[in-house]
């Protein structure tokens, strides 16, 4: 797992051949241009998923790991907490090949993202995305979705 500010993306570029056009679509979204839509950025090889919604309590919150995409989740506007762990330490359920969700149970720690930071979620990295900080505000969000190699 990764977290940084957008503004230093670019260190990232030599750990998978898409991360260089994957962050130059995130930056290329703003808030003049910001659709709730899917990209096809590079067929099923890579996409971007533009968000926006409510973030929720802890409760609502839906662990997610994934075997075939890296995910690169952006907060273009509001905050949100994301639980995070590592795959090994959670008691994994079903896989669910067609949407390449793997789901599991368990505690995790959490991560703060704010407006200008990423996180980088790899195959091993369980997490809980769109939890609310301290009550629940819009999240504006683009999460690229990048074929493991």
């Amino acid at each position: 797992m990764i977290k940084d500010n957008i503004a230093r993306c670019a260190t990232y570029f030599p750990i998978h051949p898409y991360f260089p056009q994957a962050f130059e679509y995130i930056r290329s979204i703003s808030q003049a241009n910001f659709l709730v839509q899917r990209t096809e950025l590079l067929g099923a090889e890579m996409y971007a998923m533009q968000q926006q919604y409510l973030t929720k309590p802890r409760q609502q919150g839906v662990w997610e790991a994934h075997r075939k995409y890296i995910d690169i989740q952006y907060i273009l506007e509001g905050e949100e907490l994301i639980n995070f762990a590592w795959i090994n330490d959670l008691k994994l359920g079903e896989y669910l090949e067609h949407s390449d969700h793997q789901k599991a149970d368990g505690e995790g720690s959490p991560l703060f993202l704010k407006a200008g930071e990423f996180a980088v979620f790899f195959p091993q990295d369980v997490h809980m995305p769109g939890l609310a900080v301290n009550k629940s505000v819009e999240v504006k969000k683009i999460v690229c979705k990048l074929a493991v190699k």
